[in-house]
């Protein structure tokens, strides 16, 4: 346990200065790519022309130094205040979040900048350590726990989300997401990995379905996407009941009965393997089959109606009239796209007409098998249901609600993306390649590759580079700055960048793990989930791998509230790191 030491070591004895200097490379490096993102040619090169105050270059300079001193100051207070005050400060910002919009001068369509004066500052930036601080303090008294607690998982998600929900109030939709990283803390302290892998099916579920949603199979009659996910959604509940149902699996497990468990995970599995999964296939072949033939046969009956024959004759003795070489072509194209449907058609053609089958086939047509693949999943679903309740084995129940919830997150995303903004929607088909829009959504991707592209393997230096000087990339001194970094800098300028930030964030869990108590490797947690969240998205959307939703890279990105934001967040956790040195493990 960790007991009180004599003689505690003074703060600066016991603060990371790894971290420290790892901090104060990545504004070095931040400081040096804002000059090249700023900087224009006939612009004087010297240190003080870059550090006049008259320029955004200068101004960091600012921003750098404050939050430098912001550093020491917390370095300087008792590390219990954040856990005294962590739930009053949550509140602060959370008035504050909640007031933003009415304050708040609309730049951009975002209603998130509060204007104080000659400065602005955005309080979603604030928000992220004040979250922070009140999930460690709710998640660090003894003998807590997540798994198994809905109780205690619902109070943590509501703390994480009603920032969210502020946030996107304020339209600052990318701001927003960043809450959603803080699941991976919640992972480390507990919670199931079943929840988790239903986030990431969820995503894997949305961007496979609008994908493929307008691709038609199957005679023009159902969505690939649909299809696909069907699949998916029974292939992962068959995954699931494999895991977390076998009888292994559940030794242990309160109020089960071992003996108990055998026959319901058998008749799961052949629930799943043996009628639903061969089902739907099934249908899927049989449809794959008919569907074409169906297609083709009503095609050709079409043509063969009175009206039809008509008209083609009145169009032939038109081409024979003045028939030409075009004419020609095109009456042998249309001549051979017959005999194909007549050949396909031709059995069911022949049935239709022979038998009593005449009207049946007459009326049927391929239609979307959607519904019958929702169908099977749904019953599926109630197998489990009626699985788990009757034996008692509620593993099942939580497998079929998984199956319901995943149907429904699916069929809502088209939904949730007609709601949002006409840029967002566009950046979100261009990133999926449903769109191609080079000069509107994709310009700002398209040019940030040919800049990183065009620096090579050693860059083109610092200052030199052409696709940033001429003002080809947007926003490339804020949530497009890793571009200038590319092209002065080039792949070896890049990769050093990369490796920091790789550093900083095994610094961050190194320091989380060896907290005494719950409060601080919380806190830790909290802060390399959003600086991880934040380097991913942000590098991967100027790399054309993540949506454009327009987020800072931390302490790269031009401007005041991004840099103290993150200050804050890290140098809260140096100083609750600091402050073991009272404790000793005995």
């Amino acid at each position: 346990m960790a007991a009180p030491q004599d003689k505690p070591k003074s703060v600066f004895q016991s603060i990371d200065w790894i971290t420290i200097l790892i901090y104060a490379a990545l504004l070095a490096f931040g400081w040096m790519s804002i000059c090249g993102a700023c900087y224009e040619y006939g612009q004087p090169r010297d240190l003080l022309s870059l550090a006049s105050f008259d320029t955004r270059t200068g101004m960091q300079l600012v921003w750098i130094g404050s939050s430098i001193v912001l550093g020491a100051i917390i370095l300087l207070l008792d590390d219990r205040i954040f856990d005294t005050f962590a739930y009053f400060i949550y509140g602060i910002f959370i008035v504050l979040l909640f007031i933003t919009p009415f304050l708040a001068h609309d730049i951009k369509g975002s209603l998130s900048w509060i204007k104080i004066g000659p400065f602005s500052f955005q309080s979603a930036e604030f928000a992220k350590f004040a979250t922070a601080l009140a999930l460690a303090k709710f998640m660090s008294p003894y003998g807590f726990k997540l798994q198994g607690s809905w109780k205690n998982m619902s109070i943590a998600i509501a703390l994480m989300m009603l920032p969210m929900v502020l946030i996107v109030m304020q339209k600052e939709t990318g701001s927003a997401l960043v809450y959603f990283s803080l699941f991976l803390m919640l992972y480390r302290e507990g919670m199931p990995g079943f929840i988790l892998f239903a986030g990431i099916s969820a995503a894997a579920y949305v961007v496979i379905g609008l994908r493929f949603d307008q691709t038609l199979i199957l005679a023009q009659s159902t969505s690939l996407g649909e299809v696909l996910v069907m699949l998916m959604i029974v292939a992962f509940v068959a995954a699931l009941i494999i895991i977390y149902c076998r009888p292994s699996a559940l030794v242990g497990e309160s109020g089960v009965d071992p003996r108990n468990t055998r026959q319901p995970y058998r008749r799961a599995l052949s629930s799943t393997f043996a009628v639903a999964l061969p089902l739907m296939l099934a249908v899927l072949a049989l449809a794959y089959i008919i569907f074409p033939t169906l297609a083709a046969y009503h095609e050709l009956t079409s043509a063969l109606q009175p009206e039809a024959v008509a008209e083609a004759a009145e169009a032939a003795a038109e081409a024979a009239t003045s028939l030409s070489a075009e004419a020609s072509q095109t009456i042998a194209a249309d001549a051979g796209e017959a005999a194909e449907a007549a050949t396909a058609a031709g059995p069911l053609f022949t049935i239709s007409h022979d038998s009593f089958l005449a009207p049946l086939i007459d009326h049927i047509r391929p239609f979307n098998l959607s519904p019958i693949l929702v169908a099977i999943t749904l019953l599926l679903a109630l197998r489990l249901f009626w699985i788990g309740f009757s034996n008692q084995v509620y593993r099942y129940a939580y497998i079929a609600l998984f199956a319901l919830a995943s149907m429904t997150v699916f069929f809502s995303a088209n939904m949730l993306v007609d709601h949002l903004a006409p840029h967002q929607q566009k950046r979100i088909q261009v990133l999926l390649g449903l769109q191609d829009d080079p000069n509107g959504v994709g310009y700002n991707v398209i040019q940030a590759k040919i800049a990183i592209g065009s620096g090579g393997l050693e860059g083109k230096g610092f200052l030199n580079g052409t696709q940033t000087k001429l003002k080809y990339v947007p926003e490339q001194e804020t949530d497009f700055i890793f571009c200038t970094v590319g092209e002065e800098q080039g792949f070896i300028g890049s990769t050093a960048v990369l490796v920091l930030f790789l550093l900083l964030m095994w610094r961050l869990i190194h320091v989380a793990e060896r907290q005494p108590f719950a409060f601080g490797r919380v806190y830790g947690y909290c802060v390399f989930s959003v600086i991880f969240f934040h380097v991913l998205i942000n590098i991967g959307m100027v790399l054309g791998l993540m949506p454009v939703i327009g987020i800072p890279l931390p302490f790269f990105s031009y401007g005041g509230s991004s840099l103290w934001g993150f200050t804050l967040l890290l140098f809260i956790f140096l100083r609750i790191d600091a402050g073991r040195s009272r404790y000793v493990r005995k």
